[in-house]
């Protein structure tokens, strides 16, 4: 019995580390084939950017290529699938603060400030790390409405792309394929905001995750 047990600690001892290994060069690869097109409001260099859970593979492909992604710190899940995510974003050089979004995360949400106070940028799922999808948990609305920095939305549209049989339904763009990104323009709130005024700018927010943008904005072509 104590052999079993050594022989599948060496097992998960390996596989761990072969996945720490090659998943970072398999995703820069498939993340360099990627062409992006880009809709811009204004995006502030020290702010929240929100997305839903679905489309992080094409956000954090944009970030790594466009971004410096040392001054970015990303929130996710202590889950099995946030342990591997965390894996790999610190493997791209990436912060990571363990946590989620919602109520329960609050002390996550307490470095996330922190983070923003050092003059990082701030990347939340506001439906991770289990759903429902495409619903706004408090987390992103509390850390905004404390720091009161911006709150950008960010909607993600795809020439051609595979979607997963997952709880959010995510979206991986197949190799080659366009991602256009549509930035909202920053939405801001105040410590003394209501929670008539919160509740909002959650409808703007939600309106402008599912790409409807009343803005007006510039477009261009990245490469």
């Amino acid at each position: 019995m104590c052999f079993l047990s050594y022989i599948f600690c060496v097992k998960r001892f390996f596989l761990t580390w072969f996945f720490k290994i090659t998943a970072p060069v398999v995703i820069f690869l498939w993340f360099r084939t990627l062409r992006f097109g880009i809709s811009i409001g204004k995006i502030p260099e020290n702010g929240i950017l929100i997305f839903w859970h679905r489309h992080i593979f094409a956000v954090i492909a944009y970030l790594l290529r466009f971004s410096k992604t040392s001054s970015i710190t990303a929130l996710v899940s202590g889950s099995k699938d946030g342990k591997m995510l965390q894996s790999v974003l610190k493997a791209f050089h990436f912060n990571v603060v363990e946590g989620s979004s919602s109520e329960g995360g609050f002390s996550s949400l307490l470095h996330l400030e922190r983070s923003l106070k050092a003059d990082q940028t701030i990347l939340i799922t506001p439906d991770g790390p289990k759903g429902p999808p495409e619903i706004i948990k408090p987390g992103a609305l509390h850390v905004a409405r404390y720091s009161e920095k911006p709150l950008i939305a960010i909607h993600v549209k795809y020439s051609s792309h595979w979607q997963l049989k997952s709880w959010d339904r995510a979206v991986l763009p197949i190799p080659f394929s366009r991602c256009e990104m549509i930035f909202s323009d920053p939405l801001t709130l105040r410590r003394e905001s209501s929670e008539i005024e919160m509740t909002e700018l959650q409808n703007k927010l939600e309106l402008s995750l599912h790409g409807h943008q009343s803005h007006s904005r510039m477009e261009k072509s990245l490469h």
